[in-house]
């Protein structure tokens, strides 16, 4: 695995790869989201530290294509499918304890 590691790490040395400052910022918005859900501070922070780092690089965001926007939408369907699974077995585990 390491020799895996080392292969990959010397491949990508050549290449300059941009950041995506944007994905910073959803990816901080959904550990905040999460950590505030279940009472995990450490992940509420690094949600809040991500969001602060996507916002300050506001001017620096990667334009959307529209296989960006195709992507995007398929992502907040299966998103949103998440949430309602979430929100069922929530219900569940509520109606077995107090019924």
């Amino acid at each position: 695995m390491l020799a895996v590691f080392f292969v990959a790490v010397n491949k990508s040395k050549d290449k300059k790869v941009n950041t995506d400052y944007r994905a910073f910022f959803f990816m901080g918005v959904t550990w905040f989201l999460v950590g505030l859900a279940t009472d995990i501070i450490p992940l509420f922070v690094l949600g809040l530290v991500y969001m602060v780092v996507g916002l300050v690089n506001r001017e620096r965001w990667n334009e959307t294509t529209k296989d960006e926007k195709r992507e995007r939408i398929t992502m907040g369907i299966l998103g949103f499918a998440l949430l309602l699974t979430v929100l069922a077995v929530l219900i569940t585990l509520v109606i077995r304890v107090y019924f």
